[in-house]
């Protein structure tokens, strides 16, 4: 299984934003910007505007050079933080983890942060199999799920 990083263009929006339309995978990630996905033109015009943000770093995740997702490092409140998107079809075959690892080998800013909702055990196995502490847990709003969740923090200091 060979899983690769490249950079995001915008040539990738129209397969990220068709994975972000699975109502499963919504509810998983629960922390979504909107509760209902929008347009694709809304949705490209925004990660347009985030391909000329320096503090943005999008990379799709290939696997023998299929497009199977996307890992991303961004900013929170002045704190870098990843984020992950992966096809459900790849699910649970250790894509994520693999992809994870190699972007945080890319990222040489220490700590770095992630978030994920409380029920979330994949993803919380994907942070920690790479070395993510769990440092907190707050409510907040899970636009996905349209309600108020636990969402955990997790931390890597190495």
């Amino acid at each position: 299984m060979k899983i690769s990083l490249r950079t995001m263009t915008k040539e990738d929006l129209p397969i990220f934003y068709s994975w972000q339309l699975d109502e499963n995978s919504r509810f998983q990630a629960a922390f979504m910007p909107e509760e209902k996905p929008e347009s694709f033109d809304e949705f490209s015009k925004k990660w347009e505007q985030r391909f000329g943000d320096s503090t943005i770093d999008a990379y799709m995740i290939t696997w023998n050079e299929k497009s199977v997702g996307m890992v991303g490092k961004y900013e929170q409140d002045g704190l870098p933080e990843i984020t992950y998107w992966i096809d459900r079809a790849f699910a649970d075959q250790g894509i994520t983890t693999e992809a994870v690892r190699l972007l945080i080998e890319k990222i040489k800013i220490r700590p770095i942060f992630a978030s994920v909702a409380f029920d979330n055990i994949a993803s919380k196995r994907v942070l920690e199999k790479n070395g993510f502490v769990s440092t907190d847990s707050l409510m907040s709003y899970a636009p996905a799920r349209q309600n108020e969740i636990t969402e955990c923090i997790y931390r890597l200091e190495k």
